[in-house]
């Protein structure tokens, strides 16, 4: 019967323990599968969880290529028996997502207003008006909604970018798409010069500002990524 469930149901309805429950099915060890669960990965997560995503979450070598080829084979069968691949259907599924975190992200932004900002903890009243200035900024998400952003929001193009923050003030992470994949740079400022740096790379010249930050690896930055600006194009928010 939970067989069944799942069948009619479509992957992208999954809860966490359906998926594990297909992971075992397709021949996936235990210890792998729980850490999938441990990440609450259900359906519309799993469907688009990237090669990247599965290393980052510790799964095995062996084990990712099992998951990989079977939700290929996953995704043709529900293709051809319930359309659940349409465009249409995805975009809705993923806003929905969206539309979850989103409230959580306003709340967070509000709560943490006096925190937040382009790279310092306290700033004066007048100038606190620079975060909400940026919506590309988000005080609270994690690898994965960001990347759900970048796929919606974002529409998936090259260029698409946002920052999410580690730490208030300190660390934080420039999410963005290249050449159709998913990169995360770190940004981190350290406590004693007030500098950031880039993926600990030191910038030259010197920046304490988010927004500055961002404004030089569009133009000024190319000899930190392997010689070549980074193509942010299209703020994501």
């Amino acid at each position: 019967k939970a067989k069944n469930n799942m069948a009619d149901e479509g992957p992208l309805g999954w809860t966490v323990e359906q998926v594990a429950a297909w992971l075992s099915e397709v021949g996936v060890p235990a210890e792998e599968a729980n850490k999938l669960k441990a990440a609450n990965i259900d359906g519309s997560a799993f469907m688009f969880l990237s090669e990247r995503g599965l290393a980052e979450l510790k799964v095995s070598p062996l084990s990712r290529s099992t998951i990989t080829g079977n939700r290929e084979k996953l995704r043709r069968q529900y293709a051809s028996k319930s359309g659940f691949v349409s465009r249409q259907e995805l975009k809705q599924t993923l806003d929905n997502i969206v539309d979850q975190f989103s409230k959580v992200v306003a709340q967070s932004a509000a709560n943490t207003a006096q925190a937040v900002s382009d790279g310092s903890e306290a700033r004066p009243a007048s100038m606190r008006a620079t975060v909400a200035a940026k919506p590309w900024v988000f005080p609270v998400i994690d690898r994965l909604s960001a990347e759900r952003l970048l796929r919606t929001q974002g529409d998936g193009v090259d260029g698409a970018y946002l920052v999410r923050t580690k730490e208030p003030g300190k660390t934080y992470v420039l999410s963005m798409i290249d050449k159709g994949e998913f990169i995360h740079h770190l940004l981190n400022k350290d406590a004693t010069t007030g500098l950031f740096d880039l993926n600990g790379k030191k910038i030259e010249p010197p920046v304490d500002n988010v927004g500055k930050l961002i404004q030089m690896l569009r133009t000024e930055c190319a000899s930190l990524i392997e010689g070549q600006l980074l193509n942010l194009v299209r703020p994501t928010f």
